[in-house]
């Protein structure tokens, strides 16, 4: 049963036929809602009567990032949970190839719908602020997703140029919108994201080869570690705009060149066919 994200998904497992027990297993894209000791306090007594029907019935949890499955080890409420992780499945059959830094302009692009928790107020100030002084011949800023939020001291005629189908971006329009793209700029708040949840956008950077500078959180820290420089991981916001100005007023390309043959072979090892293995495996 996939989809513990969604709120419904979990409480159906306690319909789950009597045959089935020791054989099921539930994939949680996002953590919290295995009642983390941080939130125990919120009194939630039928997501409580899930966790302990997962412990019960000796059902796998599976989550998509070693980093969070450490973290609900240490934290969840229920100790007796069999908490296990796969990377996150991702289809990486693209065939970008590593292209050389575009320096005229620079183009930073933020992924996916837009709101406070991902940090959109975050990349529409750096795009506001760096504007402000330099031209639109050496940066471009733009949205690749929806634009559902928007903070209330930013207008809206502001320097981040929308690529908005009006609805769902397809696959091919994503793949064309990224192909101008420099970099994929990930401010995500690391209160949110990097703990109980990973963020997808990290694999579009993978697949389409896109370095990403990101505020740092044990989940992007946990892939640079594995394979290496991937772009830029920042301590703060401020350390955050410091590089995107460093980048625009001197192009790293030699940089750009090994982050984008470490994505590759990220890539490689992240792909699907490589990743089976490791999912049989939680049945054995």
């Amino acid at each position: 049963v996939s989809g513990l994200h969604q709120k419904l998904h979990p409480y159906l497992l306690l319909l789950m036929p009597k045959q089935f027990e020791g054989h099921c297993c539930a994939i949680a894209h996002r953590g919290h809602y295995l009642a983390t000791k941080a939130q125990a306090t919120r009194r939630d007594w039928l997501r409580n009567k899930v966790i302990r029907f997962f412990a019960d019935k000796k059902l796998k949890i599976v989550v998509l990032a070693p980093t969070v499955a450490q973290y609900l080890k240490a934290n969840s409420i229920e100790s007796r949970l069999d908490i296990q992780w796969i990377y996150h499945p991702y289809l990486l059959d693209d065939e970008t190839e590593p292209t050389e830094l575009t320096t005229k302009p620079v183009h930073f692009a933020f992924l996916g719908r837009t709101s406070k928790g991902k940090g959109f107020d975050i990349f529409f100030g750096f795009s506001n602020d760096i504007s402000d002084t330099i031209s639109s011949r050496d940066v471009e800023f733009t949205l690749i997703g929806r634009l559902q939020w928007l903070p209330k001291e930013y207008s809206a005629n502001g320097a981040v140029r929308l690529a908005d189908s009006g609805g769902r971006i397809s696959r091919d329009e994503l793949a064309d919108h990224l192909q101008k793209v420099s970099y994929l700029v990930i401010p995500y708040m690391t209160t949110v994201y990097g703990k109980i949840k990973t963020t997808g956008i990290f694999f579009d950077s993978v697949k389409y080869l896109k370095p990403i500078i990101a505020l740092k959180s044990d989940d992007l820290a946990h892939y640079f570690t594995l394979f290496g420089d991937l772009g830029v991981l920042c301590e703060s916001v401020e350390e955050m705009k410091h590089v995107l100005l460093r980048i625009i007023h001197d192009p790293p390309k030699k940089d750009y060149a090994e982050q984008q043959a470490r994505l590759l072979k990220a890539r490689h090892f992240l792909h699907h066919e490589h990743q089976k293995e490791a999912f049989r495996a939680l049945w054995d």
